[in-house]
């Protein structure tokens, strides 16, 4: 086995799913439903079995990693989902020899098949945990693809983080996003013409979005996607969501230090990621736009000498950028000073700037460095396409949820 997918086929398609699965090259699918039918037509094991067999993709079938019927019964009467994968992973935990055969009798890319769309609701997420226990390898967690013009999908996304507005060839300025599917998957959307898109069309942060995207074929990090920017519909804005609902979308992407996410990189080619600072290690820095490194003044002065994200019509240009943000933490034991490239912080200066005048600094230092890490600061950090192996912050993330309360997940 060499890479490890998981896939759930609930409201798809046979044809969508299987142009999915030849989309990231699948070798073998193992499906792990105890029972392999379906009322869904095409997903029964031997019309499913047939139908890979005719594109190239070995159909396995592994009842014994299936849910048993008692677990799946007693999910239905309570929806007690904690108690459904503790006893499951229990039951697994006797299947290891059986996980081990797997992963030695298959090569190539292996995909776990089960029902339901969302992994974190479905007991493939902790067989693929065990399989990376035994192997090594990373899971890749993902969703059906439909099939639209030209190689382009329909994906619905909660909006995580909006970058830096960059300078375009094509428009005045465009912003990278990255957001989380709803089968939960974390992605790099650009390049998106924010402001020339219609009113409508704007979204905040958390907001969720349907949006026609491709992967980006000139773009090596698995993450990144372009975008269709007329395709882009707001279905539910990010106010709708209680602040619990918001955690529990990214925890799930959050590594334990930076080293951690820096190996999953060198393994997966992983380019996103979410950390948290060690407590009381956070510094909100600050430099003088002249003091910066020429590339640092460039950067600033390219993005800022076009317009604010925030102006609604007029694309009003603003001042020269004053200040270079960072911020030095601890990750690990480690010492790490990071310029912050989310759109928020050079807007708050602006608007504190306006607000303060000179106390404009201090009110930034006493948000994010007193305030934001009494509140769950997390760094939403990102590789650089020219630098695969260097992440820097690409949004912050703050939340008052109690995050030390286990999830479902």
């Amino acid at each position: 086995m060499d890479k490890l997918l998981t896939i759930g086929y609930e409201n798809e398609n046979i044809q969508d799913f299987i142009y999915t699965l030849n989309y990231y090259k699948v070798d073998v699918l193992l499906d792990i439903r105890e029972l392999p039918l379906s009322r869904k037509k095409g997903f029964s094991k031997k019309a499913l079995a047939t139908a890979l067999q005719a594109v190239g993709i070995t159909y396995h079938h592994e009842k014994n990693l299936g849910s048993p019927k008692l677990l799946r019964n007693k999910l239905r009467q309570d929806g007690n989902y904690k108690t459904f994968f503790r006893t499951f992973q229990i039951y697994l935990s006797g299947n290891r020899l059986l996980l081990k055969h797997l992963a030695e009798q298959f090569s190539g890319t292996i995909a776990l098949m089960c029902f339901e769309k969302d992994y974190r609701l479905c007991h493939r997420f902790l067989v693929a945990e065990f399989i990376k226990e035994i192997t090594g390898i990373e899971p890749q967690h993902i969703g059906v693809m439909k099939m639209l013009r030209g190689d382009y999908t329909k994906r619905k996304i909660f909006i995580l983080v909006k970058a830096y507005p960059q300078p375009s060839k094509k428009y005045e300025e465009t912003v990278c996003v990255a957001g989380i599917t709803e089968e939960g998957q974390l992605l790099r959307l650009y390049s998106i013409p924010y402001r020339q898109l219609k009113v409508q069309q704007r979204f905040d942060r958390f907001d969720y979005v349907e949006m026609e995207v491709s992967k980006e074929m000139n773009d090596h990090r698995p993450e990144s996607h372009k975008v269709l920017p007329k395709s882009i519909k707001i279905l539910k804005k990010g106010k709708s969501f209680n602040k619990d609902a918001k955690a529990r979308l990214w925890q799930p992407f959050v590594s334990t230090s930076l080293n951690k996410l820096k190996e999953k990189n060198r393994e997966t080619e992983c380019s996103l990621g979410i950390i948290k600072p060690e407590p009381g290690s956070v510094q909100f820095q600050y430099t003088p736009i002249q003091q910066a490194s020429s590339e640092e003044q460039e950067a600033e002065r390219q993005i800022f000498r076009q317009s604010s994200l925030f102006e609604s019509e007029s694309m009003r240009t603003l001042e020269p950028p004053e200040y270079v943000f960072r911020y030095d933490f601890i990750s690990d034991s480690s010492k790490h000073s990071m310029k912050i490239h989310d759109w928020e912080v050079q807007t708050t200066y602006w608007k504190y700037k306006a607000k303060y005048g000179e106390q404009a600094l201090d009110k930034m230092i006493e948000f994010y460095e007193k305030s934001a890490p009494q509140h769950n600061l997390h760094f939403v950090m990102g590789t650089m396409m020219k630098h695969p192996r260097t992440f820097i912050i690409i949004g912050v993330l703050r939340t008052t949820a109690n995050l030390k309360q286990k999830t479902l997940f």
